[in-house]
C-alpha cells in the first residue's frame, strides 16, 4: 500500500514540478544573514486555510534513522506571523515544540531564527564554512498539512556553493518534496562541495546514477580515489540484493561531511544518506572513512524499504520503538564488515579483526544475561544519541543491537552454510528483499523466521535458532563455527590474572572509575565505580604499572582479600581473579585447502 501511495506522489510530483508550485504547496524560504554565529533565518507561508481557524506549528522531537528524542525546539527562536497583508498575527507557544497561530484569514507566513552548531546525521549545523541541515532540527511543520507538498528556497552566503539533496530541484536554489514525510527524509548539504558522480548497470540494462557530495574543499584527487573505494563497496552490496532499489528520481546521493569543525555520525533514507566524520580525508585514510558508506548504503535495501512495521510511518512527535533493529541495524553491521572484505578493501586476516570488535563487546557484555535481541533493539529511544542526567545500569542491562545483531548474522550465516549446500545469509537477505523490500511491506519479527523457513525448507531449524538466539539469550557456538571457515576464536591472556575489564584512576588512591560488568571479579565482590581500592592483600597499589606488576604475580582462580572505601566508609570483602577476557579471532594457519576455499566463497565471493 505504501508504495502505491509513494508512487502517486510522484506521479504528481512530476505533473507540479512542470506547472511550478500548486496552490496548496508550503512554501520555505532560508537565509543565513548571521552565518558568523551559527543563526538561519527561515519563513514557510501557509496558504488556503480556513479562516480564523487556529494553525499548530511545531518543532519535531525525533528524526528518521534516530529511534530516541532529540526536542530540536529549543534552538529556535523570535518566532512571529504575518498575513499576506503584512499585518501581525498572535504566535503563542502551547508546549514545548509547539506554536499556535491564531487570527490569519486563511494564508500567513511564520519566521523564526534556528540556532545550529552541531553539524552531524541528526542535528543541524551552521557556518561560514558550510551548512548541514538535517531537516527535522531545522523547520517548523503544521499539524493537518502532512500530505501537502512542499517546496524550500535557499539563499546562499557565497555564490559558488552548491546544494545537495535527495529532493528534486526546480531552478533558483529551489527544491520541492511529496508530503512531509518524504521532506523530513531529504538533509541537504550546502557548501563548497565536491560532487563526483559513477554509474552501476544493473542486469535488465539500466544504470543507476550514484553521487558523492563532499563537502569541504576536499581536492579532487582525494575525491576520486575515494569514490573508487565507494563504488567497490556499492557493488559488493548490489551483489547480496541482485539489484539496486529504484531510487526516486533515479539518483542516490551521499552527503558527505570530512573535518575537524563536523561530529561522527551516519543517517540513512529513502535516496540518500548524511555521513559526517570529525577528521580530514585523505588518500591514506580512506580506509578510515569507508565503514560508514558502507553501513548507510546497505540500509538502502535493509530498513529504507525492508521495513520494520514499528518505523512506518515515522511519528516527529515521539520516538519509534522498534524490536526489529537487532535485524535491520545488527544486520547492517555485520553485512559492513563483509562488504569491505568482498570490496577487496581488506584482507582474511583484517576481516577477523574486525569480527573480533563485535564479539569481544557481545561475550563480555553484562546486558547478554538480562534480555534478548529483540528487547534490546526496544530499548533504543533511551540508548541511540538520547542524554539522561541520572546514571543508568545500561553497562550491565543492555548490549547494543549493532553488534549483537551483528553476531547474530555472522552465526546465522555459518549456521546456513554448513547445514545446507547452496543457502547462505545473502539468499535470506533477498529473499527479505522480495518478499517486503520492493513491495515495501512492512515486516515483523517473525516474517524473518518464516522467510527463513521457506528459504531452508526446515522450519524445526528456523524457529530453534529464533527461539534460542533471537527471541531468548542463548550464545551460539561461535568457536565452532568460526573453525568451519578457518578462524580460531581465542582469549590470548585467559592464563593471566585480571580483574576483568574495568578502568582505574590512580590520582587520589586506586578508584574504580568505570562501572565495572556483572562479568567482572570487581562486580561479584561488591565494589562499584567511585570506590576507591584501598588494598589488595594488603598492598596498596599506586599505579597502572603497580597494578600490574602485582596481577602477574598472581594466576586465575586465586582468593584475595580486598580492603576498599565507599564514600568515605571502609570495608572488606574477597575476589576472585579471573582470566583475561578479551578475544581474537585469527587464521588458522594449517587450514585444510576446502576450508580455506570455503572461507575465500564467504568473504570474497570466490
Amino acid at each position: 500500500m505504501k508504495k502505491i501511495i509513494y508512487s502517486l506522489a510522484f506521479v504528481l510530483f512530476s505533473v507540479m514540478s512542470s506547472t511550478a508550485q500548486n496552490a496548496d504547496t508550503i512554501r520555505y524560504d532560508v537565509s543565513f544573514p548571521n552565518i558568523a554565529h551559527h543563526e538561519a533565518e527561515i519563513s514557510v507561508t501557509y496558504d488556503h486555510l480556513k479562516a480564523g481557524e487556529p494553525l499548530e506549528v511545531r518543532m519535531s522531537i525525533s528524526s528518521p534513522g534516530r529511534y530516541a528524542y532529540h526536542q530540536f525546539g529549543k534552538n529556535v527562536c523570535r518566532v512571529s506571523a504575518k498575513n499576506a497583508k503584512g499585518k501581525s498575527l498572535e504566535v503563542t507557544r502551547i508546549a514545548p515544540e509547539t506554536w499556535q497561530v491564531k487570527g490569519h484569514d486563511g494564508s500567513f507566513t511564520l519566521t523564526y531564527t534556528l540556532f545550529a552548531n552541531h553539524a552531524d546525521g541528526t542535528y543541524a549545523g551552521i557556518d561560514p564554512l558550510y551548512a548541514h541541515l538535517n531537516m527535522p532540527a531545522t523547520f517548523m511543520w503544521a499539524k493537518g498539512l502532512e500530505k501537502n507538498p512542499i517546496s524550500v528556497q535557499y539563499h546562499l552566503p557565497d555564490n559558488n556553493w552548491k546544494i545537495a539533496t535527495q529532493m528534486k530541484p526546480t531552478g533558483s536554489n529551489t527544491f520541492v518534496a511529496s508530503d512531509l514525510q518524504y521532506f523530513m527524509d531529504s538533509p541537504t548539504i550546502i557548501g563548497d562541495l565536491t560532487i563526483k558522480e559513477f554509474t552501476i548497470k544493473e542486469a535488465d540494462g539500466r544504470s543507476k546514477l550514484i553521487k558523492v557530495a563532499l563537502n569541504r574543499g576536499v581536492k579532487d584527487y582525494v575525491a576520486e580515489n575515494f569514490i573508487t573505494m565507494v563504488e567497490k563497496v556499492v557493488k559488493a552490496e548490489q551483489k547480496v540484493y541482485k539489484e539496486l532499489p529504484d531510487y526516486d528520481y533515479g539518483v542516490y546521493t551521499f552527503l558527505c561531511g570530512y573535518g575537524p569543525e563536523f561530529d561522527g555520525d551516519g543517517m540513512e533514507h529513502r535516496n540518500s544518506t548524511m555521513i559526517t566524520k570529525s577528521g580530514i580525508l585523505t588518500t591514506d585514510n580512506a580506509k578510515d572513512f569507508i565503514g560508514t558508506v558502507t553501513h548507510e548504503f546497505f540500509h538502502c535495501w535493509n530498513v529504507e524499504r525492508i521495513r520494520p512495521a514499528a518505523l512506518e510511518p515515522f511519528d516527529f512527535e515521539t520516538a519509534n520503538m522498534s524490536g526489529e533493529l537487532w535485524f535491520a541495524e545488527g544486520f547492517t553491521s555485520y553485512y559492513t564488515e563483509l562488504s569491505i572484505a568482498r570490496a577487496n578493501i581488506c584482507d582474511d586476516k583484517e576481516f577477523g579483526e574486525r569480527l573480533a570488535r563485535a564479539l569481544n563487546y557481545v561475550l563480555n557484555s553484562g546486558g547478554t544475561e538480562i534480555s534478548s535481541p529483540v528487547e534490546m533493539s526496544k530499548q533504543a529511544p533511551f540508548v541511540d544519541a538520547a542524554t539522561s542526567v541520572d546514571p543508568t545500569s545500561f553497562y550491565n542491562t543492555f548490549t547494543s543491537y549493532y553488534p549483537y545483531g551483528e553476531v547474530i548474522g555472522l552465526a546465522l550465516d555459518l549456521e546456513l552454510r554448513n547445514r545446507y549446500k547452496d543457502i547462505t545469509l545473502d539468499d535470506l537477505m533477498h529473499a527479505m528483499w522480495v518478499k517486503f523490500g520492493k513491495p515495501f511491506k512492512p515486516y515483523h519479527n517473525d516474517d524473518i523466521m518464516n522467510t527463513l523457513a521457506e528459504l531452508t525448507k526446515d522450519k524445526a531449524f528456523a524457529e530453534e535458532f529464533f527461539n534460542k538466539y533471537v527471541y531468548g539469550t542463548e550464545v551460539p557456538d561461535y568457536k565452532t563455527l568460526l573453525k568451519t571457515m578457518g578462524y580460531d576464536l581465542v582469549q590470548p591472556d585467559s592464563a593471566k590474572a585480571s580483574l576483568g575489564t574495568v578502568r582505574f584512576s590512580f590520582s587520589d588512591g586506586m578508584q574504580v572509575s568505570s562501572q565495572p560488568s556483572r562479568r567482572t571479579a570487581l562486580y561479584k565482590a561488591g565494589l562499584d565505580v567511585q570506590d576507591v581500592v584501598i588494598a589488595l592483600d594488603g598492598k596498596a597499589l599506586a599505579s597502572k604499572a603497580e597494578l600490574e606488576g602485582w596481577l602477574a604475580q598472581h594466576k586465575p582462580g586465586d582468593i584475595v582479600k580486598v580492603k576498599y572505601s565507599h564514600f568515605g566508609e571502609e570495608a572488606e570483602t574477597q575476589l576472585t581473579l579471573q582470566g583475561g577476557p578479551a578475544y581474537d579471532v585469527v587464521l588458522i594457519d594449517d587450514a585444510k585447502k576446502k576450508v580455506v576455499a570455503k572461507r575465500d566463497a564467504w568473504l570474497f565471493n570466490e
